[in-house]
């Protein structure tokens, strides 16, 4: 049985188009090329095409494509349907996807600071096989010139001012510059600051003074200005652990409305339906979070793992 569906995958391989309209080709290749520059891998870029090729098995198998390919007759048959969950249908190659791939490729050397990097492709058909070429002139980088942090609020100042992400020289990499927001924004709410968010913050840039070089400010969002005191206040306010609740019920719907049963130590209250499984001393021991101390989004984290 094994042989015989090797040998009818080797014969199916040499007809890897049987299963694709007569009008369409079988995107059989695709590949990411760049062009003039080491430090931008290929490699890291595919994951941005919206088509690829079939699965490939040792780098050049289509060995899920030759099972799909051994499908004959009625395509109801038990034999035909098992072939279809084992095997995978051709890619048949589409236009618009491949022009929607040049544009991903293209924004995501922008988000690596290649402000003037292009995309082309080349394209071989031959046999009804499209093998598709992305070619990337990624160009010189933007870099940072000058980097300064505009945040009215101390604590939120001193934050991203140390051991920040962001350096003046660095290329311009969107990817870094969001790592910065969110690490910032894991820091204050690791200090009690329970309402901060990392879109609270922005970037403004500016590419006026000299080529290739951008300066840059972080700040808080403009529509900040507008909020009322008391919201400002609260996103700026840092708050305590004032009671710790466990719920063992992992069963909690709107239809059980079984009161569960209440266990108060101090100030840790443990909620209960049925037989308890594990005891408070366990979840306390366990429980990283402490009433009393400032809330802190890490030891929350830390809890549930």
């Amino acid at each position: 049985m094994i042989l015989t569906l090797l040998a009818g995958m080797v014969l199916t391989s040499c007809h890897t188009t049987k299963f694709v309209p007569e009008d369409k080709y079988l995107l059989y290749k695709t590949r990411v090329r760049v062009n003039d520059n080491k430090d931008v891998q290929a490699d890291d870029l595919k994951s941005y095409l919206r088509q690829r090729h079939n699965t490939e098995v040792l780098g050049f198998w289509k060995l899920q494509l030759d099972i799909w390919n051994l499908q004959k007759g009625d395509s109801a048959k038990w034999i035909n349907r098992q072939l279809r969950k084992l095997g995978e249908p051709p890619e048949v190659f589409d236009e618009e996807l491949a022009e929607a791939s040049m544009q991903q490729l293209k924004l995501a050397m922008d988000n690596k600071g290649y402000f003037r990097s292009s995309v082309d492709t080349t394209m071989r058909i031959k046999k009804r096989k499209v093998r598709l070429t992305y070619r990337i002139t990624a160009r010189e980088p933007y870099h940072l010139r000058y980097y300064s942090v505009n945040l009215p609020e101390s604590n939120l100042r001193y934050i991203a001012s140390n051991r920040s992400l962001v350096r003046e020289g660095m290329v311009f990499d969107s990817g870094v510059l969001d790592e910065e927001r969110q690490r910032i924004t894991t820091m204050m709410r690791s200090r009690g600051y329970y309402y901060f968010e990392k879109e609270l913050l922005q970037y403004i840039a500016d590419s006026t003074y000299s080529p290739r070089e951008i300066d840059l400010r972080l700040t808080l969002q403009d529509y900040m200005q507008e909020l009322p005191d008391s919201i400002r206040e609260r996103i700026f306010t840092q708050y305590r652990i004032r009671r710790v609740i466990f719920n063992t019920n992992s069963n909690v719907s709107e239809e059980n409305e079984q009161t569960p049963d209440t266990v108060v130590n101090g100030d840790y209250t443990f909620l209960y339906q049925g037989r308890k499984l594990l005891k408070e001393r366990t979840l306390m021991k366990q429980c990283k979070i402490r009433p009393g101390e400032m809330y802190d989004i890490r030891k929350v984290d830390d809890s549930y793992t």
